[in-house]
Parts: structure tokens; C-alpha cells; sequence
């Protein structure tokens, strides 16, 4: 496996949407343990290294395509947070399945807490009408990962992101028990919602 993330010179959707579909690939790939140890290392040793703090913020730190400022909302959704919070998961993965890897690279313990908090400042949510897709999208981002595992695990890392976490997950759960479970446009997220809680709680939502 080979991390082939970079950032285009030029606005290019097509080109945007390559490198996000590839370092989606690359997630499920290492979450599953479908790669050797020594690729892997050199994969993460570059996704902290192409790590940029946002604004002189040394505290949040992205993987974003472009300038957020100079993206709409929406394109801001899908190429600056989304990637940002796949290249977090690899971190969360990484962490959990090869500590051992995590332990060997430099910056990696910073890299994941700016990751980490820097994933939580639009709250997960999508743009304008389409939160609640944004919503779903970055959840099965991170469950991909086995955020949930990770978070039990290492609760302290980024407390704000494990209570957002938790809490984005209770939102699903109310949102099911209430019948509330409609976007703006009317669309019907209980499918959505559900299969994310059956990811972490097989056991309450079998049927």
C-alpha cells in the first residue's frame, strides 16, 4: 500500500473526489489489516507529515485539499473535513491495531490529538440542508475505524472528541426511539441511523 495523498495546485473536482475515494480505500484496507507492517509505517509517517495546522492553531490539525476560506460550504464539506477525518482514522486505526507502528513514527501522538480535535469543530455535521448526511458520512468514517473501540480505550486523547462521538451516537439513538428521523428535504435517515448502531450495538438492534 501506498499513501499517494497530496494536495492539487489547481481546484480540480474530479481530482478532489480521486484522493478522497483513495485514502477511503486506503482506511478500510488498514482497519481490516490488509497491509504489512513496514508499508504501513511509511504510509503514516507521510499522513503526519502532510498534517497542516489551520490558521496558525497548533491545537486542530487537517488534511484538507484546499484553502477552507476559499471553498463553498458544501465543496468545504466533502474536501476539507472529509478528508480530514479519514486521515484521522487511519491515526485511531493505526493506534489500535499496531501501537507498536504508532509508538516508532514521529509526531504521531500530536498528529492524532490535533486530528482528533480538529474533526470535531463543525461537529460533524454536513452543509446546510444536507447536515444530517454529513452527519452519517463522518460517523461511518469513523466507526470504519473502530472509533468506538478507540475511545473506550483512550478516552482522555481528546475528550471533546469523545464526547462528541457519544453524543452524535445518542442523537441516532433518540432520533430512532422519537420517529424523528427526517432531513430538511424530507429524506428518511432511520436506515442510515440504525445501521450505524448496529455497527457498535449488534446486540440492541438485530432486527
Amino acid at each position: 500500500m501506498k499513501n499517494t495523498f497530496y494536495r492539487p495546485e489547481e481546484i480540480n473536482v474530479e481530482e478532489f473526489d480521486s484522493i478522497v475515494s483513495k485514502l477511503n480505500k486506503d482506511l478500510m484496507d488498514i482497519s481490516r489489516g490488509y497491509v504489512n507492517e513496514y508499508d504501513l509505517k511509511r504510509y503514516v509517517e507521510k499522513l503526519v507529515e502532510d498534517q497542516k495546522d489551520f490558521e496558525g492553531n497548533d491545537k486542530i490539525g487537517f488534511w484538507g485539499l484546499w484553502d477552507p476560506n476559499k471553498l463553498p460550504t458544501d465543496a468545504r464539506v466533502e474536501y476539507f473535513y472529509m478528508p480530514s477525518y479519514i486521515a484521522t482514522g487511519v491515526l485511531v486505526s493505526c493506534k489500535l491495531d499496531y501501537p507498536h507502528i504508532a509508538s516508532e513514527v514521529t509526531g504521531f501522538e500530536a498528529a492524532l490529538e490535533k486530528g482528533l480535535l480538529g474533526s470535531t469543530t463543525r461537529g460533524f455535521q454536513g452543509h446546510g440542508y444536507d447536515n444530517l448526511d454529513g452527519l452519517v458520512k463522518a460517523l461511518n468514517v469513523f466507526i470504519t475505524a473502530k472509533t468506538h473501540i478507540f475511545i473506550e480505550k483512550f478516552p482522555e486523547i481528546c475528550k471533546e472528541f469523545t464526547k462528541l462521538f457519544k453524543d452524535s451516537l445518542e442523537f441516532c439513538e433518540n432520533s430512532l426511539q422519537t420517529g424523528n428521523t427526517k432531513g430538511d428535504w424530507g429524506e428518511d435517515y432511520s436506515v442510515q441511523y440504525k445501521c450505524i448502531l448496529q455497527s457498535i450495538y449488534p446486540h440492541r438492534y438485530l432486527n
